[in-house]
């Protein structure tokens, strides 16, 4: 079978976890190697109608890698933002104490509860200013989205099955507090991570998480999305006082 497949004209070949993909006379098929009573024997499994063959590398200025979901026609990070320096090196401040973090009007991060181990499971939080600032927290090739790009999210998953249920279709399936758990449908895995309100206090770990959009109101508010244990649905949450601290997830350019 797989002689007379190379036979015919085949201009596509790649291999990855035991199967290969092959176009032959305008359409293209998966090919899965399969081992039995210690034979390799090759199979057709089906038809597939767009294949993507590049890698999609998501690797921040710390060199975290990220795993990274196509919903729709967007490439989201699966995993929250949590760099600590910027594209070009520079670090970005850690700022621990309430004080100086209600103050500042340049860009900060820190972890939930100034716990580096909520740092490991949730990722940072950032004010809005480290999110606009020119040098990028994003990994390169990515960016912080805009409230536009969140919102076609949201259609994307309202047009495909999940009106009113967007929220529960991102959120992981396990940490939410009372039950609030998602589906996870896309592997997006939205997690509780809480945030660090303007006035420096943390509140609402696995009951809510924000999510920074570049989008600003006004000089002192910018727009930012929400997951909530309670609700179902993905939320354009408003505006959010820029100094407060949020999660970020990156969308490829």
């Amino acid at each position: 079978m797989l002689k007379r497949m190379l036979k015919s004209q085949i201009f596509i070949i790649t291999i990855m976890l035991m199967q290969i993909v092959f176009a032959q006379q305008d359409e293209v098929y998966e090919m899965q190697i399969i081992r039995n009573n210690g034979k390799i024997e090759c199979i057709v499994v089906q038809n597939i109608d767009n294949i993507i063959f590049e890698k999609i590398e998501c690797i921040d200025a710390d060199l975290n890698e990220y795993r990274v979901v196509k919903i729709g026609d967007q490439w989201w990070m699966a995993e929250n933002l949590k760099v600590t320096k910027y594209r070009n090196g520079d670090p970005i401040a850690n700022i621990t104490d309430n004080s100086t973090w209600t103050s500042l009007s340049t860009g900060a991060y820190c972890y939930y509860n100034n716990d580096s181990n909520n740092g490991d499971i949730y990722g940072c939080l950032y004010n809005w200013y480290a999110v606009n600032d020119s040098r990028k927290i994003a990994p390169e090739g990515w960016h912080v989205p805009t409230d536009a790009e969140w919102t076609e999210l949201k259609n994307y998953l309202t047009n495909n099955g999940h009106s009113g249920t967007e929220g529960t279709a991102l959120k992981s399936t396990t940490g939410w507090y009372n039950n609030g758990n998602g589906t996870d449908d896309y592997g997006f895995t939205g997690l509780p991570a809480g945030y660090r309100n303007y006035t420096g206090d943390f509140d609402a770990i696995s009951y809510n998480t924000y999510f920074w959009s570049t989008s600003e109101n006004n000089a002192d508010y910018a727009r930012y999305w929400n997951l909530n244990y309670l609700l179902t649905s993905l939320n354009w949450a408003s505006f959010g006082n820029k100094r407060g601290g949020h999660s970020v997830r990156c969308v490829r350019d």
